[in-house]
């Protein structure tokens, strides 16, 4: 249960992050043409990309980061002057 604040922080970055109150009337702009059932599809399919994308970099990002030969912490100073 010590965990919870850490939980916390993330959860609030990766909302913030992908921001999906934004995401929404950009999805439905783009799928404007579509059925109830191409519309579910697109949202699937969107959503499979996003959760793929998300493990890929939690699993490979810091030895990705290694290989390149710069660290966690010069990555987030970089994100961070971005």
């Amino acid at each position: 249960m010590e965990h919870w604040p850490e939980y916390t922080r993330f959860f609030t970055a990766l909302l913030v992050i992908l921001d999906p109150f934004a995401a929404l009337p950009i999805f439905l702009s783009l799928t404007q043409g579509y059925g109830q059932r191409q519309r579910t599809r697109a949202a699937f399919i969107a959503a499979l990309a996003v959760a793929a994308v998300l493990v890929l970099a939690a699993l490979a990002g810091e030895p990705l980061l290694r290989g390149m030969g710069t660290s966690l912490a010069s990555f987030r100073v970089g994100g961070g002057i971005v």
